[in-house]
């Protein structure tokens, strides 16, 4: 990203588990339309995406 060459930077945040924003949807989402591509049941994988189990 051009925008940020040659920037310094006291520190980055990385929100990886969805604390400060809820991404879960955004993440089905995207599995799902992986999984579909691939010729794959999504469900199986949604039970355990993001870390989560479903109950």
């Amino acid at each position: 990203m051009p925008q940020f060459q040659n920037r310094d930077f006291a520190a980055f945040l990385f929100d990886m588990d969805g604390t400060m924003i809820d991404s879960s949807r955004v993440v089905e989402r995207v599995w799902t339309a992986w999984a579909q591509r691939h010729g794959i049941d999504p469900q199986p994988l949604l039970a355990v995406c993001h870390c989560r189990a479903r109950t």
